[in-house]
Order: C-alpha cells, then sequence, then structure tokens
C-alpha cells in the first residue's frame, strides 16, 4: 500500500516509541492482545524530543516535496556509519 498521506494511519504512542498502524489493521476489530503493533517511525527522548526511526522514511519518505537532497552511493555509506555529511545543498 503506498502511503497517500498520513489519513491511512494511526500513531500509537508507547513509553520511549511512536508507531504508525495502519488503519486498516485497526478496522479488523480483532480482540487479539498485542505487546507492540506497527512501524517504529520515532524514538521519544528524555526531554519529550523526538528522533526519527528508519521507519519514517520508508512509510513517509515517498511524501516529502521540501528538504529533499539526493546522495551518491559514498555519501550513503557515510551516513550509514554516522558520519555528518557537509553539503552546500544543505545551507
Amino acid at each position: 500500500m503506498a502511503a497517500s498521506d498520513f489519513s491511512d494511519y494511526i500513531f500509537v504512542k508507547s513509553p520511549f516509541t511512536i508507531f504508525a498502524v495502519s488503519k486498516s489493521f485497526v478496522d479488523l476489530g480483532c480482540s487479539l492482545r498485542f505487546e507492540q503493533v506497527g512501524l517504529p517511525i520515532l524514538k521519544v527522548l528524555n526531554d519529550g524530543s523526538f528522533v526519527p526511526l528508519e521507519g519514517l522514511a520508508k512509510l513517509f519518505g515517498g511524501m516529502a516535496k521540501k528538504n529533499v537532497l539526493d546522495i551518491d552511493d559514498e555519501q550513503a555509506k557515510l551516513l550509514m556509519q554516522k558520519v555528518d555529511l557537509k553539503d552546500e545543498r544543505l545551507k
């Protein structure tokens, strides 16, 4: 299912994570109990701020219209190693 907007999802918050859950899953109305459901998209820090997780980009990255930057393979490898990228286009 391609994400067209946020209305296809509900967002569930646990103490340290926010999850995106498909409304179609919730609409099943099943009575099963789950410890965790959905894709983690944000980590909640102790000060209340958020850190985006990979799931956020996977679900909603295609919707981005602003502040999008294409990177090459070498930059992607550096980013995966948690190296800050320096690029004049980011200013």
